[in-house]
């Protein structure tokens, strides 16, 4: 399957209401990891098990896959705001995902990948953070604040390994 001739905007169209199925599938584990943080110079951290979160309903069969090892600065946030918004905030198990979606511009349906553009990314993020239960205010404070610095660099499709200068120390954990 060609993943870009998919048509993606169908494919999460119910991304907007929540539903008892949008869900994480487990714990969301994650640890200081002192030699990314020393090789990217800001603090890094490293997912400690794999998990998916579950978008939309039951049937649908999608998810966003999250894998052991995978390296996030988590809630990436303008040092004048972190006070307010600290990157290890209640929204840090959403910003995993939406650092791997923004990453691999990646989600399975029904075990097949299929391409996702910033805006889904942006949406399953903000959807995540209901899920977490992150307050009305700052959900909307922090998705505007995406889309609005995504759209005021210019990003517009994702690409690999965003902000990765050295991948190689992500793949080399752990062996």
């Amino acid at each position: 399957m060609d993943l870009y001739q998919c048509n993606h905007v169908d494919i999460l169209n119910e991304i907007a209401v929540a539903t008892p199925y949008t869900k994480f599938d487990s714990a969301v584990n994650f640890k200081l990891d002192e030699a990314a943080t020393e090789e990217f110079g800001k603090k890094m951290y490293r997912v400690l098990q794999p998990f998916r979160f579950y978008i939309g309903n039951p049937a649908d069969e999608k998810w966003v896959y999250v894998p052991e090892g995978f390296l996030t600065d988590l809630a990436s946030v303008p040092k004048i705001a972190e006070k307010f918004f600290p990157h290890d905030g209640p929204y840090a198990k959403a910003a995993i995902v939406h650092d791997i979606l923004c990453e691999q511009a990646t989600i399975f349906v029904r075990g097949e990948p299929i391409y996702v553009t910033y805006d889904q990314a942006h949406d399953i993020f903000k959807e995540a953070m209901k899920v977490l239960q992150v307050k009305v205010l700052t959900r909307e404070i922090i998705y505007w604040s995406v889309k609005v610095y995504f759209w005021w660099n210019g990003y517009k499709v994702p690409e690999s390994i965003i902000g990765k200068t050295n991948n190689a120390i992500e793949y080399k954990w752990g062996a």
